[in-house]
């Protein structure tokens, strides 16, 4: 888990990158700060759980946020 209450700034990335997602992704990390976004060639999330974690992975960030949504409703 991040110590800084600061979360990390969404890369801008050429080509298809769905900025329309950037204030959906800022508003998540600001509500959920413990779970750990990334961009690796494909996007996934980190949800830490009292027995290990949770990875959801998916090729556009619209489709991580979605899926998101629904376990944090």
């Amino acid at each position: 888990m991040n110590d800084n209450p600061t979360p990390p700034r969404p890369r801008v990335l050429p080509g298809g990158f769905e900025a329309d997602q950037v204030p959906r992704l800022i508003a998540f990390r600001l509500a959920h700060p413990d779970v750990e976004i990334e961009l690796d060639g494909f996007w996934r999330a980190v949800i830490p759980a009292e027995n290990g974690e949770m990875v959801v992975t998916r090729y556009e960030l619209h489709d991580v946020l979605d899926k998101l949504e629904e376990l944090f409703p």
